[in-house]
């Protein structure tokens, strides 16, 4: 019986390391789109978080899914919200603390959103979401979390990783831990059981080479 590839139209390591966790074996495709043009037109048009979300990971699916015509393609993205604002990934050190300053003792929500494509079926669309309050942090406390935290947690739309010292930042969180990593994980696994593929089924598959278009 043959089973479909899965391909990950995504370069974060935080999804990598959830398929990666579950038994998921996948080809990592990133996808050459530029993300600042969909946030620019998202603020400009008053776009949800969800839609700019879901867009964002449809994008990547659809930019992809030609390489791989007989697989599984999984788009997704993340967007963080707050008081009507998305707040995207920091660029270096110091957008991490200025992003951080603006998170500190405030409310914000984290949207994952994931899409599936194969081939020309309709795409499978799983959204979540996730609240979390963040401490009071004065800059002395920002700066000593950036220094133990390190260069990673500019992957990170929220400059946090609440898989390691992330949940030494906040009062509160709502919301469903891969959500908050990035990939509304349990919707992925069920759809992907539904397209027929299941790492318990097929873990042991050899992992096929792209089409040439």
């Amino acid at each position: 019986m043959t089973f479909p590839n899965l391909i990950l139209a995504s370069g974060s390591e935080s999804r990598k390391t959830m398929l990666t966790s579950v038994g998921c074996r996948f080809l990592v495709h990133v996808p050459n789109i530029d993300e600042r043009v969909f946030h620019e037109e998202a603020k400009r048009d008053g776009w949800t978080a969800t839609r700019l979300a879901t867009t964002l990971a449809l994008e990547k699916a659809r930019t992809v899914s030609p390489l791989y015509p007989r697989d599984i393609v999984l788009g997704s993205d993340q967007v963080l919200e707050m008081e009507s604002d998305f707040i995207s990934k920091a660029k270096d050190c110091e957008e991490a603390l200025r992003n951080l300053s603006r998170l500190s003792g405030k409310k914000h929500r984290l949207v994952s959103a994931a899409i599936l494509l194969k081939d020309k079926t309709e795409p499978r669309v799983m959204v979540d979401r996730a609240t979390l309050v963040m401490r009071s942090l004065n800059p002395r406390q920002i700066r000593r979390y950036l220094d133990l935290a390190g260069t990673g947690i500019l992957g990170s739309v929220g400059c946090y990783h609440i898989e390691g010292l992330g949940p030494i930042l906040f009062e509160n969180v709502e919301g469903d831990v891969f959500t908050i990593r990035g990939l509304p994980l349990h919707q992925v696994l069920s759809a992907l059981r539904d397209f027929g593929y299941d790492p318990l089924t097929n873990i042991h598959r050899p992992i096929r080479s792209p089409v040439n278009l």
